[in-house]
């Protein structure tokens, strides 16, 4: 298809420049600016991407301990906790530095 275009004298030196310094050519060059302006330019086809066999896996956010750093689990308290069991989870708290909100926690 041929086509004749009339640009601006500026825009021309401008295109002509660009062509020069990138080495494309000047049709290519008007070509991705057409395609890029115009709505419903024409567009890459996507390659066919299988449907996974299940959901995808959420990432979970986690944090790799090394020996030294693992953190022994919080004990828990049953509903009439005995005095060692509560001085255990104090004991842990104060190892730990569990902010208010933990010790709101049972």
């Amino acid at each position: 298809m041929d086509l004749k275009i009339r640009l601006p004298e500026s825009l021309d030196q401008r295109l002509r420049t660009h062509a020069e310094n990138t080495g494309a050519t000047l049709n290519s060059i008007i070509c991705l600016a057409v395609d890029a302006f115009v709505p419903g330019g024409v567009k890459p086809e996507k390659p066919a991407v299988e449907a996974p066999a299940h959901e995808p896996v959420k990432p979970e956010k986690r944090v790799i301990l090394t020996p030294k750093q693992q953190i022994p689990v919080k004990p828990k308290l049953g509903p009439k906790p005995t005095k060692a069991e509560r001085s255990k989870l104090a004991e842990w708290h104060r190892a730990h530095g569990a902010g208010q909100r933990d010790l709101l926690d049972k």
